[in-house]
């Protein structure tokens, strides 16, 4: 069993892990979103996106980013990963296979 002081801390340092300002369930997604593609610097796109956009789509998005593999160069980000895959869902309904994916 856990002592208070210990709770206490617990319940301090959950705190300061999440941002501050989040009030809406859209708030939330998006700062997990721009967290799970390793963008927080632009997190407010992040927060437009979750706001307007059809969550079924940035879903999609997301898991195909985290799924698709990441060569070490610097040109390659999750983040742009995200964003085609979103316009090609957007604009298609789908995302194409892509040769050795």
């Amino acid at each position: 069993m856990r002592t208070l002081a210990e709770s206490l801390k617990e319940k301090q340092r959950q705190k300061k892990e999440k941002p501050k300002h989040i009030f809406y369930e859209f708030q939330d997604f998006a700062y997990r979103l721009s967290s799970d593609l390793n963008d927080l610097k632009h997190r407010s796109l992040y927060f437009r996106l979750a706001k307007i956009e059809k969550r079924e789509i940035l879903q999609k998005a997301r898991d195909f980013a985290i799924d698709y593999p990441i060569n070490n160069t610097k040109d390659s980000s999750r983040a742009k990963i995200f964003m085609w895959a979103m316009k090609q869902l957007k604009e298609y309904g789908k995302i194409p296979s892509v040769k050795g994916a």
